[in-house]
């Protein structure tokens, strides 16, 4: 176990390190954007993103530490999986165990990506840890603490009610609803509440706009494309590697793992079944990973096929941490911190600058340290949609585009003049809109 642990603060060590140097991507410029604006929840997601984000503002003098944060309560997932496991691997089991879970692409490197992902991953762990524990000895600690991690999991991502489903089906399917006290499943109800009791105000206060978002996001779609499906089980089967897959099958039926099946394999099948209704983002899934690879991790039936598949990730490790700090590959997503560069080195020669993406308005806030905002009405609706700054009260004012988009709707020739005053590169423009 010494070795375990030394190896978590290793790997803690060098997280915080990184964390410091590699660029934001668009999505967490736009989460700590949130930190600047703090509201108890958000449109999009629940608060704790935005939460951390601000409370790790002192660390904005060193690079982009201020995500420090996010990385370290991320990081204390794995330590809530050492505690699962020690109990159901042996010693180089659980050592096998931690290394997939570091050198894995969306555990691992993904790890140092400031997101809802990050969060919800250790409160699923944490709420894990808090079942097992309970199940072994019913009490009331037990119970508090599980509902605290499933509300904490909540003001993360809402992916964390698959939890309760998976809990549901687990305790009906073994027969172990026996082992449930009446007054410790209110415990875990009421101190689940009281956690998430910041998302519930928010949603409360604005007609349940994100929790109907986030259902429209995820079942919106009438009409089945088989591609949904075909792309999210192809996806699964990358990220997860399938040399993993085959060994966490070949261990799913044993009796002392049982629990990891139905919280590895249950969020996988919940998320195949939504790809019947739209499509799915490869990292929906995530919280069943980590279950996933404690299964693969008790039936290793190659050693060699194991070191090669985490020496191909720690080589995508290497060359994607290389290529964050200093690019040198082609591609749009591999190059997403740098894509608005134009834009942000032109944005200081206009006065009252709007962006066309709240992307492209939260990398001009984080690069300038003040404020930027989106044009209201453009792209889909958003943070900064709420905010009255979206609406310019000036005139003129400008607005950064991609090369054929077009103002907002509501920007009209017959009520303004709108001409194009400097094109940045192939991709974008800056447009000046006057009153006539």
């Amino acid at each position: 176990m010494k070795l375990v642990f030394k190896l978590w603060w290793m790997a803690l060590a060098i997280k915080a390190v990184l964390a410091a140097i590699i660029p934001f991507s668009l999505d967490e410029s736009y989460y700590w954007v949130w930190g600047q604006r703090l509201q108890l929840s958000y449109f999009d997601h629940p608060g704790m993103v935005g939460w951390l984000f601000g409370f790790g503002e002192w660390l904005l003098p060193f690079g982009y530490a201020s995500r420090l944060p996010l990385v370290i309560v991320g990081h204390l997932g794995l330590l809530f999986w050492i505690l699962i496991l020690e109990k159901h691997l042996n010693q180089n089991q659980l050592l096998s165990f931690v290394l997939i879970y570091l050198l894995s692409p969306m555990l691992g490197f993904g790890g140092l990506i400031a997101t809802p992902d990050v969060l919800v991953v250790t409160f699923w762990a944490f709420a894990l840890w808090s079942l097992c524990r309970y199940l072994e000895a019913p009490s009331s600690k037990f119970a508090i603490a599980l509902g605290a991690a499933l509300g904490l999991g909540f003001c993360a991502k809402y992916h964390i009610v698959i939890f309760v489903f998976i809990t549901f089906c687990y305790l009906t399917i073994e027969k172990l609803w026996h082992r449930l006290n009446m007054r410790h499943l209110a415990a875990v109800i009421v101190t689940g509440a009281i956690f998430s009791l910041p998302v519930f105000v928010w949603n409360l206060q604005n007609d349940f706009a994100s929790f109907k978002f986030q259902l429209d996001h995820g079942l919106g779609e009438s009409q089945w494309s088989p591609w949904w499906t075909f792309s999210y089980l192809t996806g699964q089967l990358i990220v997860i590697f399938p040399v993993f897959v085959l060994m966490a099958l070949r261990s799913s039926r044993q009796p002392s793992l049982r629990i990891f099946t139905y919280f590895g394999w249950g969020p996988i099948l919940f998320f195949f079944l939504t790809s019947f209704r739209g499509l799915v983002e490869i990292n929906w899934p995530i919280v069943g990973y980590a279950s996933i690879f404690a299964l693969s991790s008790a039936a290793i039936f190659s050693r060699r096929a194991y070191l090669f598949s985490l020496a191909i990730w720690a080589t995508l490790t290497i060359v994607v941490v290389s290529h964050s700090i200093k690019p040198f590959l082609p591609g749009k997503k591999l190059n997403e911190p740098f894509y608005y560069q134009l834009v942000i080195d032109a944005a200081p020669q206009y006065e009252n600058l709007f962006a066309n993406t709240y992307q492209m308005a939260s990398a001009l806030w984080h690069a300038h340290k003040k404020p930027y905002y989106k044009i209201n009405g453009i792209g889909r609706f958003d943070f900064y949609d709420s905010m009255p700054e979206s609406l310019p009260t000036k005139s003129p004012f400008f607005i950064a585009l991609e090369t054929e988009q077009a103002p907002p709707q509501w920007i009209t020739p017959e009520n303004f003049e709108i001409t194009t005053v400097e094109q940045l590169g192939p991709l974008f423009k800056i447009v000046k809109v006057t009153n006539k």
